[in-house]
């Protein structure tokens, strides 16, 4: 998807426009209508769950002293909880980042992935043993999920697997965070890892009021 391309839902005339490079799927934040899909998912209109969260498609902040602006959510919901992945737009840079939140911790990701020889070793994790996720650094995973339903608003990157299998949050101190996914229909696995940072050092602004303590 090029940039600023322009998108008006069919569903309820909702003007859109696209803000980053590589965008693979955008949906109307109104109403939930797919306006493009490039991943090969089967993503089907569906309003965004309420929930508690105080990000919002617009919500601006810095990391690094790098500006970004929230362009897109993921929701999983889990089998005891959700998680919310923002999609960054970091407009200087010109490159995407992720926003994890999860039970009010806020971690910033990248994507990564693993080769093929690797998946039995992660298919073995379980929670409290430990994850290598590059040549110097380790996690310890702290539980295993399943995915049970991923809603999508805005305009999100590179998500390009299903909702079979989740790995939570490991980590290893207080900087490292992995979010692990499986592919529902392919042998390979896609994950984010980041650090934790605190809400308050990435300067958020535009928040959802109603949400704030």
């Amino acid at each position: 998807m090029n940039q600023y391309q322009l998108f008006t839902c069919p569903d309820c005339n909702l003007a859109a426009k696209s803000k980053g490079l590589r965008s693979v799927i955008y949906t109307c934040t109104a109403c939930g209508a797919v306006l493009a899909n490039e991943t090969g998912l089967d993503i089907t209109k569906m309003a965004m769950p309420e929930d508690w969260s105080i990000i919002q498609i617009g919500t601006t902040g810095t990391h690094n002293r790098k500006g970004f602006e929230v362009v897109g959510r993921v929701r999983m919901q889990l089998r005891k909880e959700y998680k919310n992945y923002w999609c960054l737009w970091f407009p200087v840079e010109m490159k995407y980042g992720w926003l994890v939140e999860s039970l009010g911790f806020y971690a910033i990701c990248s994507d990564l992935f693993f080769e093929i020889d690797q998946i039995e070793i992660v298919k073995k994790i379980r929670a409290n043993t430990s994850f290598q996720v590059s040549e110097k650094t380790a996690v310890v995973i702290d539980e295993v999920d399943f995915c049970e339903i991923l809603s999508f608003s805005g305009e999100v990157n590179t998500w390009s697997y299903g909702n079979r299998f989740f790995v939570a949050q490991g980590k290893n101190g207080p900087i490292i965070a992995a979010f692990i996914h499986f592919s529902a229909q392919k042998d390979r696995v896609k994950f984010l890892a980041g650090e934790w940072v605190p809400v308050e050092s990435l300067q958020l602004k535009n928040l959802n009021t109603t949400h704030v303590w």
